[in-house]
């Protein structure tokens, strides 16, 4: 009976892998923006004086290139943040 189950579980969870294939989207793709963080982590004089500054920064992928061949994306910075 536990032979039978199983075979029924794993060719339910086969056929939910197949169908997964033909919902794919990239993550680089024209017009997406993405967030960027800079760290920048300074040590003072003593153990205890630590700081540490973050800064975030919009990136935007527009276009693409080709080189010998191969497909880059381009990402860019730029400057109209909408938060």
């Amino acid at each position: 009976m536990k032979k039978i189950y199983l075979t029924i579980l794993m060719a339910i969870a086969c056929s939910g892998i197949a169908t997964a294939q033909d919902d794919y989207l990239p993550l680089l793709r024209e017009g997406v923006k993405w967030v960027g963080v800079d760290t920048i982590i300074v040590l003072g004089n003593s153990e205890d004086e630590i700081t540490v500054d973050t800064r975030l920064y919009p990136i935007k992928i527009m276009g693409d290139t080709v080189v010998e061949g191969t497909t880059y994306k381009k990402c860019y910075r730029y400057s109209d943040v909408e938060w």
